[in-house]
C-alpha cells in the first residue's frame, strides 16, 4: 500500500505571469457527475491567491458540502495554465508512476471522498479538508500501464455523457435564439405585415408571472433526516438544480403538492438562483426553491423559462451584496412576460416542445450512462473486477 502522496502531485507549483490573461474555473463552473470543466473567460493575473493549474490536471473541492457532493473535474483549458477558487485543490499524476486520469476516477469514489471529509476543520458550515492528512490516505495503486487500462473503460462512459451535453447545448442555443429572434427582435412569422401598439405587435399583452403560471414554494424537510438511501423518497435542494438529478433522500413525509412536475421551472432562491426545466426523478421540491408551472396549454415551461430567465439573472445581480443574496415572493410578483397572439404561442410552443423532449431525452441516456459508469468504478478501481472482463457484462 502507497502512501497518496507519495504517488501524487498535490497543488503542484504552476508559475502564472502577473498581467498576462489565463482561463479562470471558479468552484461554481464544476457539476459533480461530469469529467470535464471548461472556461470561456480569462482575466488578468495580478497575483491573487487561489489555485493553480495546468491543462489536464484534477481540480478538487475541499469545502463542505462540495467535497461531500463530489465536486471535481479535470481542467480543459486547451493547453493552457489556469487559475481558480482557493478552494479547490490541485493533484497531477507523476509521469511514469501514476496517471492523471486515474486520479480523478480514484477520488471520485465514495470511500475516498469519505476520507477527506473525515479530515475536515474549521466553523461549522465552513469546513476544509486537510491537504496533509489526504497525502497520508493508503491506496493499493496498480502499474501505470494498468491505470490506463482502467481509465480506457471509464472514459467511454465521460466521453458520451460529454458527447450529449454538447447537443444538449446545440439544442439550448437553438431555442435561446428562437426566443430572441421572435419575442425580443420581433421577427416572427408574418411579422412583415404585424400592426405594433405601444411598441409592441398587436394583439400581445405584458402578463404578470403569477398569472400565467402556478407557484409553488418548497417544503421544510429536517435537513438533519437527509440520507443517500435510494429507496426513500428523493428531495431537490438548491444545489441539485444545475445537474438536473439529485442524491439526497428523506423518510419524511409531505404534501403531493410539493411533488415536482416533469418540465416544471426550479429556482434555487439563495446565492446564485439557479434555474433548470426538471427532468429528473421523481422528487419533491425542499424549501428555498420554487417551482413554476404553466396555467394553460398555450404557454410551454421552455417559453415561460426563457422569457424570465433574464429577469431572474437581473434580480440575481442586483440582490448580490455582502451576504448571500435571497430570492422572495416580492421580486416574483414584480416579474411580466410577454405573451403573443394564439397563432404565434402555438407555433412557438410546438418548436420549444419539441426541442424539450429532445433534451429529456439525453438528460435520461446521460443518468443511465452516469449510473453504469458509477456502478463500474469501485469494482475496476478495488480490483473486484478485471478491465479484460468489463465486455462480459
Amino acid at each position: 500500500m502507497d502512501r497518496f502522496g507519495e504517488k501524487v502531485n498535490c497543488n503542484p507549483s504552476v508559475k502564472l505571469i502577473k498581467g498576462e490573461k489565463y482561463p479562470l474555473v471558479d468552484i461554481d463552473k464544476i457539476n459533480p457527475g461530469f469529467k470535464p470543466v471548461k472556461s470561456d473567460e480569462e482575466i488578468e493575473y495580478t497575483g491573487q491567491s487561489g489555485a493553480k493549474f495546468e491543462d489536464n490536471d484534477v481540480l478538487f473541492a475541499r469545502i463542505t458540502p462540495c467535497l461531500e457532493n463530489g465536486k471535481m473535474a479535470v481542467a480543459k483549458t486547451n493547453g493552457k495554465k489556469g487559475f481558480g477558487s482557493t478552494e479547490l485543490f490541485v493533484f497531477r499524476g507523476i509521469d511514469g508512476v501514476t496517471d492523471t486520469d486515474y486520479i480523478y476516477y480514484l477520488l471520485r469514489m465514495k470511500h475516498m471522498r469519505q476520507l477527506a471529509a473525515n479530515s475536515m476543520t474549521g466553523a461549522s458550515g465552513r469546513q476544509r479538508a486537510d491537504l496533509g492528512f489526504i497525502k497520508k490516505i493508503k491506496w493499493d495503486f496498480p502499474a501505470i500501464e494498468y491505470q490506463k487500462s482502467i481509465v480506457s473503460v471509464l472514459s467511454n462512459y465521460d466521453s458520451l455523457i460529454e458527447i450529449n451535453n454538447k447537443r444538449i447545448k446545440v439544442l439550448e442555443q437553438m431555442a435561446e435564439e428562437m426566443y430572441k429572434e421572435w419575442f425580443v427582435r420581433f421577427r416572427f412569422p408574418g411579422y412583415e405585415s404585424a400592426e405594433f401598439e405601444n411598441g409592441i405587435p398587436k394583439g400581445w399583452e405584458y402578463s404578470n408571472l403569477f398569472d400565467v403560471a402556478n407557484v409553488t414554494y418548497g417544503y421544510s424537510f429536517s435537513s438533519d433526516a437527509f440520507t443517500d438511501d435510494e429507496t426513500l423518497n428523493a428531495v431537490v435542494r438548491i444545489r441539485d438544480i444545475p445537474k438536473n438529478d439529485t442524491k439526497t433522500f428523506t423518510p419524511e413525509l409531505c404534501d403531493d403538492k410539493y411533488l415536482i412536475k416533469e418540465n416544471a421551472i426550479l429556482i434555487g432562491m439563495d446565492g446564485i438562483f439557479h434555474m433548470c426545466l426538471w427532468s429528473g426523478k421523481r422528487a419533491f421540491l425542499n424549501q428555498r426553491v420554487v417551482e413554476l408551472d404553466s396555467k394553460s396549454v398555450k404557454v410551454c415551461n421552455y417559453w415561460l423559462y426563457l422569457s424570465i430567465y433574464s429577469q431572474i439573472k437581473f434580480w440575481e445581480q442586483t440582490l448580490s451584496g455582502t451576504t448571500v443574496s435571497h430570492l422572495g415572493d416580492r421580486h416574483l410578483k414584480k416579474i411580466m412576460v410577454l405573451v403573443a397572439d394564439d397563432n404565434t404561442m402555438k407555433k412557438a410552443n410546438d418548436i420549444l416542445r419539441n426541442i424539450m423532449i429532445q433534451k429529456n431525452t439525453l438528460y435520461k441516456i446521460n443518468m443511465d450512462l452516469t449510473k453504469q459508469r458509477d456502478l463500474l468504478l469501485p469494482r475496476l478501481m478495488s480490483g473486484k473486477l478485471e478491465v479484460k472482463n468489463v465486455s462480459q457484462l
